[in-house]
């Protein structure tokens, strides 16, 4: 007799239906073999089921045990599938009910018969609810897999809970949803000094979605301005918090007990990151850094240190929002809708243009330095901001606390109009308009028109270059809350603009 019930496996941040078939043959060598494309994790799950089994009195059975995992052309991968072949076997012995075929399960099993928590919960959930199955999970991730929808969950912590539960003798309680904490931002802007044009850049960045390239000499504040802006960021909505969560869950760096996110993630890699760590892969196609940072930020400090192949991997993440990996084995496709913020020195020593400190090979050293970005890059990145030195002769004072309230109250505002703008699209913000639409959606006079054509004339800008000076654009007038895009909207995103095309 063959006993049935189901796990998962993931491709991308979805969870695919995996049938475990168990089947006992008796009058055979006893053993257990586990096919159906098992990676490595799954064939030692062998010890560690019979370890936990015994930890509860359960002797293993002398008997051959054929564990197939259906469909066989997906790769299993992940300790995951622990729980569900612990499960089959109990079911093949009695000692559980059949019923258990109407089950999804996932969970990694130590020695002693607990339970530890395992990545993926989430996507997992989602599939139960869809499929009206209840779901079968490690109590550490039961607040995790509430946020699924509307289902039954079993969450033990060890392997003897479970049995009690289906044997009477115990109930299992039911996980209760937990909300992530939002952690206040230490750096916000009321504490920078000075950097008026860099602050207002990143204030247009922040509300209309725009990439933006901070350069200037060390010591400036760049990274300080980067990390200022998740003070800016609104929470995550509903939507997207199950995104970012089931990207975060995926990954395994979702803290145990932790439940839906709610803080746009800020992710700054170092400039040592691999292609795989970046943009995922690796040996089982995990999502990487520009997928984590999925509406959030990804802040990319000494942007030309970053290795070429990286870079330009990144040019069509940003415009598909998505990251696609292909391997030889597997082909999967995350979400990768980010918000690029970088920074730069303006050569390899810092110092070039810099009044006091002058670089001694100068401007060949500059020239080297921003070699590594190329043209397409720099072209899809929408404010570029030099960053200065602070006057110390006039040093200023840090901007109050209402007036950094006073700020997210003007992102908030630019921010519900492009919402009202786009409400009948996929989309929400001024940065993610396709251009196809981007002239019936922005309304501008003939004179900013004129304005707009003159400088692409001048300053030779691609078609994508033009649109990406429209939409800044218009993201001041919706700070400025204004009905139409004015010539002073249009100078002022060719300020940010044309200062990548005069270096």
């Amino acid at each position: 007799m063959v006993h049935t019930l189901s796990t998962v496996a993931f491709q991308g941040i979805q969870a695919l239906l995996i049938e475990v078939q168990v089947q006992f043959v008796s009058g055979s060598l006893p053993g257990l073999s586990i096919v159906g494309l098992p990676d490595r994790a799954v064939n030692e799950a062998k010890e560690r089921v019979r370890s936990a089994l015994q930890s509860i009195g359960i002797g293993f059975p002398c008997k051959r045990i054929t564990i197939n995992l259906s469909p066989a052309n997906i790769l299993k991968e992940g300790s995951h599938y622990d729980l569900p072949l612990v499960l089959g076997l109990m079911m093949g012995l009695e000692i559980l009910p059949p019923e258990l075929k109407y089950t999804i399960s996932l969970g990694e099993l130590s020695l002693d018969g607990s339970i530890k928590p395992v990545s993926g919960v989430l996507s997992s959930a989602l599939l139960a609810a869809s499929l009206g199955r209840t779901l079968i999970c490690p109590g550490a991730c039961g607040p995790e897999a509430r946020w699924g929808g509307e289902l039954s969950i079993l969450a033990p912590h060890h392997l003897l809970e479970l049995v009690n539960h289906f044997k009477g003798s115990q109930v299992l309680s039911v996980p209760e949803p937990i909300l992530d904490s939002i952690e206040p931002s230490t750096e916000h802007f009321g504490l920078i000094h000075g950097q008026i044009h860099a602050k207002w850049g990143l204030i247009i960045s922040i509300s209309g979605g725009h990439n933006a390239l901070m350069v200037g000499p060390p010591g400036t504040g760049k990274s300080l301005l980067a990390k200022s802006t998740m003070s800016l960021l609104n929470p995550l909505t509903p939507r997207e918090a199950l995104e970012v969560t089931m990207i975060h869950s995926l990954s395994g760096v979702l803290k145990e007990g932790r439940g839906l996110m709610r803080q746009r993630p800020f992710r700054a890699p170092h400039h040592s990151a691999s292609m795989a760590s970046m943009v995922g892969g690796g040996l089982k196609g995990t999502p990487g850094e520009i997928s984590m940072a999925h509406q959030g930020i990804l802040f990319l400090d000494e942007l030309p240190e970053f290795s070429r192949s990286v870079l330009d991997a990144l040019r069509q993440s940003m415009e598909t929002r998505q990251a696609v990996v292909s391997r030889a084995n597997y082909h999967v496709t995350y979400p990768a809708n980010f918000q690029l913020i970088s920074a730069m020195n303006p050569c390899k020593c810092g110092y070039l243009g810099k009044t006091s400190r002058e670089c001694r090979q100068a401007p060949e050293c500059g020239t080297r330095y921003q070699n590594n970005l190329s043209g397409p890059l720099l072209d899809r990145i929408d404010l570029f901001m030099n960053v200065s030195d602070i006057d110390f002769k006039a040093f200023p004072d840090p901007t109050p606390f209402d007036e950094l309230e006073y700020t997210r109250a003007l992102i908030r505002q630019a921010q519900d109009r492009q919402k009202l703008r786009y409400q009948d699209q996929n989309f929400y913000c001024n940065a993610q308009c396709p251009s196809t639409l981007l002239d019936h959606a922005l309304d501008m006079d003939l004179d900013s028109k004129n304005i707009l054509l003159k400088a692409a004339n001048r300053f030779d800008f691609s078609m994508r270059g033009y649109y990406r000076v429209a939409r800044v654009a218009q993201t001041i007038s919706d700070l400025e809350q204004a009905e139409k895009i004015l010539p002073s909207h249009i100078t002022q995103a060719l300020s940010y603009r044309v200062a990548h095309h005069l270096r």
